[in-house]
């Protein structure tokens, strides 16, 4: 009878030091990854923003028409949404449009400044007027990152 006993606790143990084991295999496989620094993580957020500058760059504003009607005066302001990537140089294009809301033509016209994350940069543009103009729209088609 002794021996039986010995056998069981013999294998009670053998078996709690596996279930022992095999849940602190699981809870070790199951941990996140925190090994990576926050500069790490910050470059990969500002790799992604910088891939990609018009996602985060938006134009708005306003226009109107010269006293002579040969150019169009923009009051406008370019928004970067992104966290972490700054960019400089935006490339807008311009469309124009007939009164029927055709599309005449479309000019593309740079504005050299910094934009910061999180930031509004006003812009002023002055832009040749053409024949049968009746409206414009602008938008950001390019920008390069700024690296720092």
């Amino acid at each position: 009878m002794k021996y039986f006993i010995l056998i069981r606790n013999i294998i009670l143990t053998g078996f709690v030091i596996g279930v022992v084991f095999v849940i602190s295999k699981t809870i070790e496989d199951d941990q996140v990854d925190d090994s990576k620094t926050y500069q790490e993580q910050k470059m990969s957020i500002e790799e992604i923003e910088s891939a990609n500058p018009v996602q985060f760059l938006k134009a708005d504003g306003e226009y109107n028409e010269s006293f002579w009607g040969t150019e169009l005066k923009i009051n406008g302001k370019i928004s970067n949404t992104a966290k972490v990537a700054s960019y400089k140089d935006v490339v807008l294009k311009v469309t124009y449009y007939s009164k029927t809301n055709s599309v005449i033509g479309n000019k593309e016209y740079t504005v050299y400044e910094i934009f910061p994350p999180n930031s509004i940069v006003p812009f002023k543009l002055s832009i040749k007027n053409y024949k049968d103009v009746s409206s414009i729209g602008w938008e950001v088609v390019e920008a390069i990152p700024l690296n720092p």
